[in-house]
Formats: C-alpha cells, sequence, structure tokens
C-alpha cells in the first residue's frame, strides 16, 4: 500500500476567548491586583517589608509583560519600534525613578511613602523590556541560525489507507506526573528564593530590585529549567500516532522507518483514545510546550511532549500542523472545537450543552 506525504495544511482560526476571560488573563491586570494589594502596605509604612516588596516587583514585571506582548502583536516593523521606543524612554524613567525631585512640602506623608512603590515596579519593568528587545534584536540579526532553522526537517503526515500516521520522538508521560514534576520545580525555586530573600533581606534590599531579578533568573530559574529539561529528555522514544474514523492511537518504541501497518506483527498500541470517550485531544504545534495530549473520561491520559524531546540530527523538535482532514474528522466524531490561547493550539472536546461555559485549553 503507497503512502502519501501530505505537506503542513493549517487549520481554521480557533474561536476568540470571551472578553472576561482574557481580561482575567492580562498581565496588566495582575498588575493592577497587585498595586491595590501593595498600596495600603506603603500608606501606613509597611512598604519595605517582604510582602510589599515583592509586590511592587511582580506589578512593574507584569507591566513590562504587557507591553511587551502587545509589540508582539503589531506588524512589522511597527512592532519593533515601538519595543525600541520603549526601551529608550525606560532609561530617563528608572533615572528620574531612581533619584526623584523633592515633592511639595504640603504633600501627606502617606502619599510619599505611596511614591515609592512605582520607583521599585520600574527597575523590572524596565530590565524585561531590555532584556526581551536584546533577545528581539538578537533573533533577527542571526540570519544563520534562522537558515538552519528553515533546513531542519519537520515530521510530516502520512495518509496509509484510512489512516493519518505521524512518526516524532518524543517523551511519554501522564498529565498528573507531568503537573507533579513542574510543581515540584517551581515550589523548589521559590523555596530557596524565599529563604534567601529572609536569610538576606538587608543585602537585598541594598542590592535594588533589578541585580535581584537577575540573580534570580541566572542562578534559579534557568538551572531548574536545565534541569528539568535534561531529566525528560531522558526519556525520549519513537512514537508513532493513528487517527482513524473512530480513535487516536499511541504506539512508543515501534519502528518507524516503515510506512507498513503499525500494529502488524503484534504489536500493541500503548495507549488507545475513542473518539466516543475523548474529553480532551489537545495538539501544540511548536516551542518546548510542541506536544499531543489525550484524556478519556475514565481518568487515563497521556501526552507526548516533542518540544522537549530529543531530536535525530537536522531535524526539528516540533510538530506539523493537524491535517484539515484530521481536523474535519475529529469535529465529526462528537467532538467540537474548543477556544484556546494560541494560534498553534488546536483542542478537541465532547460537545457542550449551548449554554455550558466552554473552558479554554
Amino acid at each position: 500500500m503507497t503512502a502519501s506525504v501530505h505537506p503542513e495544511t493549517p487549520v481554521d482560526r480557533p474561536p476568540a476567548l470571551p472578553w472576561w476571560r482574557r481580561l482575567l488573563r492580562s498581565p496588566l491586570a495582575g498588575a493592577a491586583v497587585c498595586t491595590v494589594i501593595a498600596a495600603p502596605l506603603y500608606v501606613t509604612g509597611r512598604g519595605m517589608e517582604l510582602p510589599g516588596y515583592l509586590l511592587a516587583l511582580v506589578a512593574g514585571w507584569l507591566v513590562a509583560v504587557s507591553f511587551v506582548g502587545a509589540t508582539a502583536r503589531l506588524p512589522a516593523p511597527w512592532g519593533i519600534v515601538l519595543h525600541i521606543a520603549g526601551a529608550v524612554a525606560a532609561v530617563p524613567l528608572l533615572i528620574a525613578m531612581a533619584s526623584p525631585a523633592a515633592l511639595p512640602e504640603d504633600v501627606p506623608d502617606p502619599l510619599r511613602a505611596l511614591a515609592l512603590l512605582p520607583r521599585l515596579a520600574a527597575a523590572p519593568a524596565a530590565g524585561w523590556i531590555w532584556l526581551t528587545l536584546l533577545a528581539r534584536i538578537s533573533g533577527r540579526v542571526n540570519a544563520g541560525s534562522a537558515a538552519r532553522a528553515a533546513t531542519l526537517a519537520v515530521p510530516a503526515w502520512r495518509h496509509v489507507g484510512r489512516r493519518w500516521i505521524l512518526d516524532f520522538p518524543a517523551v511519554p508521560i501522564g498529565s498528573r506526573s507531568l503537573r507533579w514534576t513542574l510543581i515540584a520545580a517551581g515550589g523548589a525555586v521559590a523555596a530557596i528564593a524565599l529563604t534567601a530573600l529572609i536569610l538576606l533581606y538587608d543585602t537585598v534590599t541594598r542590592l535594588g530590585p533589578y541585580p535581584l531579578i537577575l540573580a534570580f533568573g541566572l542562578l534559579l530559574a534557568l538551572p531548574a529549567h536545565a534541569v528539568v529539561t535534561a531529566l525528560l529528555r531522558r526519556r525520549t522514544v519513537p512514537a508513532r500516532i493513528e487517527v482513524t474514523v473512530d480513535a487516536l492511537r499511541i504506539f512508543l518504541d515501534t519502528d518507524t522507518d516503515t510506512d507498513t501497518d503499525a500494529d502488524a506483527g503484534g504489536a500493541r498500541p500503548a495507549f488507545v483514545a475513542p473518539f466516543a470517550r475523548a474529553t480532551l485531544l489537545l495538539w501544540e504545534q511548536s516551542g518546548e510546550g510542541a506536544r499531543l495530549e489525550a484524556r478519556l473520561a475514565d481518568g487515563r491520559d497521556v501526552v507526548l511532549l516533542a518540544g522537549v524531546a530529543r531530536a535525530p540530527r537536522g531535524s526539528a523538535a516540533l510538530l506539523p500542523p493537524l491535517p484539515r482532514k484530521v481536523v474535519e474528522l475529529w469535529a465529526g466524531s462528537g467532538l467540537e472545537r474548543r477556544p484556546t490561547r494560541s494560534d498553534t493550539r488546536v483542542a478537541f472536546g465532547p460537545r457542550r450543552a449551548s449554554g455550558q461555559r466552554k473552558t479554554p485549553a
């Protein structure tokens, strides 16, 4: 039986999230919450204690995250132009915040104390804007890396009979195991950071917020990310997924060099997700989060991580877009398309009543 290789086929844009869900996920909303909680601490003279100090840093960082995200959504070249303008404007703003002019004598003391909040928030905001600008410019300047990335082989779908087949290296893991791995790593980093802040509080306050954030990233966040990625990457195995008219089948440690039937010769799928019993089918194409996630009504699930898997030389650690025929197959098997937060993510779940709330994937 001959197999036809299908190029990447883009799928329809997912439905947009409701405005109130977008607001809840907005970094500016998080910054506003941090500011509202921190303001009474500064007004009462307790702003430089640990809670108020951390809230100011997080609020400033969230404002910068919102600004950088807005520039990324603008069409070229206006996005990077606005990013550069914001970075340039952040320099005098940071200098002014570091050495502010004396406030008028008639300003009440609570307002004087409250003015310390934006001074502390300005440093992480400016630092994040500059760090992301440097990363953005370096990505544009490094044309050699871009050219190399364009030549990397991407896993390709094959249409064999009535089946759609994709072979790729993956890290198989349960969603609960993955969640607890990330929680354990984040908890360990947070515990170390809070312990250091408590034991070295006087030193930390003298250093200022920007060196503190830089030290946190270099000494804690990056090493933790590298350790978790290395541990997951060690579990890479050859994986094959088959989409048929009624189910998604996953085979692990299979011979993926042939176009023959994967379950021929006695090979049994490691996981079968009948569409009639599936509560979630999620497909993420790019980034370290590239993965396939399948969840059943009885609680069983599997996640195939492609973004952190050890890819063969000359191959990209990502997934191709879902063929349009596969999307139509899922949509016609009792599942419905769910709203997602990214254009590279496709999610399907059971059909719901017209008035029932839909949770974004």
